[in-house]
């Protein structure tokens, strides 16, 4: 699998994924308006969407339909590199 980041300005980068959906990508000073997410929050979310996408997996071949379902987590950034 390939995907290409084109950069737009600043520090906002968008790429098109070989399913054809268009991600951004933005950073800036805390509490301002980005155009899209922060590299880690997508991180953080893939963590999330892969473990949910495995527990629904383990329900549907248990013929089991969940009526509701969400992911929680939390992280810190360390202070230093």
């Amino acid at each position: 699998m390939n995907v290409e980041m084109i950069w737009k300005e600043g520090h906002h980068f968008q790429g098109e994924t070989p399913s054809n959906h268009t991600m951004d990508y933005d950073s800036g000073p805390k509490d301002t308006v980005t155009n899209g997410l922060t590299p880690m929050e997508a991180v953080l979310q893939s963590v999330a969407v892969c473990s949910g996408m495995d527990v629904v997996g383990i329900l549907e071949k248990r013929r089991k339909k969940p009526e509701h379902f969400s992911i929680e987590v939390s992280a810190e950034r360390a202070d230093t590199h």
